[in-house]
């Protein structure tokens, strides 16, 4: 059994590898050209996930932006005897009001 993929928009930042600020810098970018960005991210990275929205909505100065909805789940990877889950967080980042 393979997994489903959604289709994603434009205004989804998957977190991964990359420094923190590179996703922080992606995010800002994002929400000056859209009302909001989604922060996604799969295991090890959920923590820089919130991260990059603590930076976005308190840690920089700019007030203009809150969090509009946090999702938490479990993705499964593999199949198989290669099955394994992992934690994933969606977080919605937007404009104020």
């Amino acid at each position: 059994m393979s997994e489903v993929k959604k289709p994603t928009s434009n205004n989804t930042i998957f977190i991964g590898q990359k420094p923190l600020m590179v996703y922080v810098a992606s995010a800002f970018s994002s929400l000056l050209r859209r009302d909001e960005v989604v922060v996604k991210a799969r295991g090890k990275y959920v923590s820089k996930a919130v991260d990059v929205a603590v930076f976005v909505t308190k840690r920089l100065g700019f007030n203009n932006y809150e969090v509009k909805s946090i999702k938490t789940d479990t993705e499964q990877v593999g199949s198989g005897e290669q099955t394994r889950y992992v934690s994933a967080i969606e977080i919605k980042i937007g404009k104020k009001g």
